[in-house]
């Protein structure tokens, strides 16, 4: 039985492997973006596989594994000062600029979180300027710590856990 569970696991594993590398294979656009296209397709059907490969594609762009990613209470208020949501996108582009978006990957989603709460585009024209004048590699960057908390959400969802208006609904 044993070497039916080695089997099983050496697969999820070599696919999990397969997927960070193609995430963090920034020198092709096509593969990265049909990695990212895959791992956020999982987390709704409840699958945490493209979550772990998001994250460990974030560890590795980082050097470190002892990161920390921004999980606010599942459906909660997260409460943020006017200047902080208005200052959120100029923030985001610095830190892109600097190459630092990285550095400490659940303040940088903390301001992802606060640039989407203001957008009205969904933070689509704000990515291609990322693009635009940070470059290729922290447009990737900013999109591997969106497409994290996003799929760490939607996979939360797909297992039970429902935001306090849907249990206002559901009762």
């Amino acid at each position: 039985m044993d070497w039916i569970k080695r089997i099983f696991a050496s697969r999820q594993n070599d696919g999990l492997e397969r997927l960070v590398r193609r995430l963090i294979f920034y020198q092709d656009e096509s593969v990265v973006l049909d990695a990212l296209r895959e791992a956020t397709a999982l987390a709704p059907k409840g699958n945490d596989l493209g979550v772990r490969a998001l994250s460990e594609a974030i560890r590795r762009r980082c050097g470190r594994r002892d990161i920390q990613f921004y999980a606010p209470r599942f459906g909660g208020l997260t409460m943020r000062s006017g200047a902080v949501l208005m200052e959120a996108e100029n923030r985001l582009l610095e830190l892109a600029k600097a190459g630092k978006l990285l550095e400490d990957p659940a303040a940088t989603q903390d301001l992802i979180s606060a640039a989407l709460s203001v957008s009205q585009d969904g933070l689509r024209d704000f990515v291609q300027g990322i693009f635009a004048f940070a470059g290729t590699e922290h447009g990737y960057d900013f999109q591997l710590l969106f497409n994290q908390m996003s799929s760490s959400i939607k996979l939360r969802h797909a297992r039970g856990e429902r935001s306090w208006t849907e249990q206002m609904t559901d009762g």
